[in-house]
């Protein structure tokens, strides 16, 4: 008897009306979400919306009102309002973790930049190898700092003259002294100098400018040569903030990269890809133009005296953008830094590209035929990474990374590759940094889904002249430096003037 009244209770629960006051619950949740997420157009949203509000709306009329000829349908009906409930929770879900995802990858800006100063002493083997030289000062075969405290410290006096006290002071406080035994030299190289000829036991160097010798034939082996005897961090303030910039409007950004394969960033750091990109959203057209690593130009963190565009990073990617638009005199106020990792990682997560190889060429175990050919992520850092091989030298490669980076644009910019948007994300992680804001970025996506269509992306490559010249980080050694040509930057300067103002462009030969 009891079981048969559980039974009466348990089908007089109104299920319909129920389930349907959970789905009324899962909309209201849906629908603030919705109108919060910045990337899908308001225009769609309040269709989407509209579209739930009359499902919702025709729901709970079956749910609430008792046709006897329809009850037989009330299971259905719930099963109804339980599949659109969960369909709604799945989306309420993906929503902030999609948003969540693109402020991490795009809120990436540092407040503070780290400067590594590390104390260099030749290896154990490099001195027995060169005993000659470096018998008269003893042969340390324990590489503690402990044990140079009476021991000679090369400096020198050009450059880096903030973060080179910063090291010293911090030395003087873990030996307890005062004064240390200094060997002073007028610029980096002949300090590196001293360190290899044995004038001095230990030298103090800024990490950033290893990459500058390590560029040159004479100390290309400086990492193998040398140890880390002690690194010294020293914090301070970025000089890098974010920009709101309207990027619904034409812009120019500026696309930097180091020959690393790190994953971690810093906005100081040698720049090997210089581009600039020259965006124009209602047009739907992109230019990129990049330039020589070994451009000649002036160096502002140094007095403009001429340097290499490659070493302007070293004072900061800032450093780099205002020698640029100095040099162009276009403007230039927001970057996006990447390193070759970046090129590996995003295409690995896009399912490879395609291009057309203009040339064949072999670079390590990989042979690229003069073809259209399909890159993964290992052929592609192999693609953009050579230049040893090729004739045109670093010119081909910067052709190559604006080929490699041209096909990303066209495949990451197709709306059939929007399922790959978590992917992409995840890839971009650790490897990409911008000082545009996730605000603009999201305004930017917003009006491209609402005005969908095919982008066409010109590019150009400045070449120039090859010499060797004293520069203004390295300061007396003669190094290997491009002077670009005047006409093909002129040439290029305008195809950006002219997009930023709205005009159509279209791909042109350099002159």
């Amino acid at each position: 008897m009891a079981k048969k009244k559980r039974r009466s209770r348990f089908s007089r629960i109104r299920w319909g009306s129920m389930t349907w006051l959970v789905l009324l619950v899962f909309v209201i949740v849906f629908a603030f979400l919705l109108l919060k997420f910045p990337i899908i157009p308001n225009k769609w949203k309040f269709i989407v919306l509209g579209a739930v509000a009359v499902i919702t709306a025709l729901l709970g009329y079956f749910s609430f009102r008792n046709f006897k000829d329809f009850y037989s349908k009330k299971p259905v009906v719930s099963a109804l309002n339980i599949l659109l409930s969960i369909v709604l929770l799945i989306c309420s879900i993906i929503l902030p973790t999609v948003e969540s995802g693109i402020r991490r990858v795009f809120d990436d800006v540092p407040e503070t930049v780290s400067t590594k100063i590390n104390v260099y002493a030749m290896t154990t083997d490099y001195k027995s190898a060169h005993s000659d030289l470096f018998r008269s000062r003893g042969l340390i075969t324990d590489a503690s700092l402990n044990n140079y405290a009476n021991k000679q410290f090369i400096t020198q006096t050009s450059v880096d003259q903030e973060n080179q006290a910063f090291a010293l002071e911090k030395l003087q406080m873990m030996y307890n002294s005062k004064s240390l035994w200094i060997n002073e030299q007028d610029t980096v190289w002949n300090a590196v100098n001293a360190l290899y000829t044995a004038e001095g036991d230990a030298l103090i160097l800024n990490e950033a400018y290893v990459d500058l010798l390590t560029d040159t034939e004479e100390y290309s082996n400086f990492k193998e040569d040398t140890i880390v005897l002690y690194s010294f961090t020293r914090e301070g303030e970025s000089s890098s903030s974010k920009s709101e910039a309207d990027l619904t409007q034409p812009f120019n950004i500026y696309i930097a990269g180091s020959d690393s394969r790190e994953e971690g960033l810093t906005t100081v750091t040698r720049t090997d890809v210089n581009i600039i990109a020259t965006v124009n959203p209602e047009k739907k057209t992109v230019i990129l133009t990049s330039f020589p690593r070994d451009s000649y130009i002036a160096n502002p963190a140094l007095g403009n005296g001429l340097d290499k565009l490659t070493h302007m990073g070293v004072y900061g990617i800032d450093n780099s953008l205002a020698a640029l638009s100095s040099y162009m005199n276009a403007p230039l106020d927001n970057y996006v830094l990447v390193n070759f990792y970046t090129y590996k990682t995003i295409i690995n997560a896009i399912g490879g590209v395609d291009i057309d190889n203009p040339y064949e060429f072999s670079a390590g175990s990989y042979t690229f035929e003069a073809t259209r050919i399909h890159l993964d992520g290992d052929s592609a850092l192999a693609y953009v990474r050579e230049r040893k091989s090729l004739q045109g030298g670093d010119f081909n490669r910067n052709e190559h990374q604006v080929i490699v980076l041209r096909a990303i644009l066209k495949k990451m910019l197709s709306p059939e590759n929007i399922v790959n948007l978590n992917n992409v994300l995840d890839a971009l992680s650790g490897t990409f940094m911008t000082n545009l804001s996730s605000d603009s970025i999201f305004k930017l996506v917003s009006e491209q889904i609402d005005r969908p269509g095919n982008w066409n992306i010109i590019s150009y490559h400045v070449t120039g002249t090859t010499g060797s010249e004293v520069t203004a980080s390295m300061p007396g050694q003669l190094l290997s430096v491009v002077y670009p040509d005047t006409a093909q930057m002129e040439f290029a300067v305008d195809q950006m003037n002219r997009l930023l103002a709205n005009e159509d462009i279209y791909q042109e030969k350099l002159p």
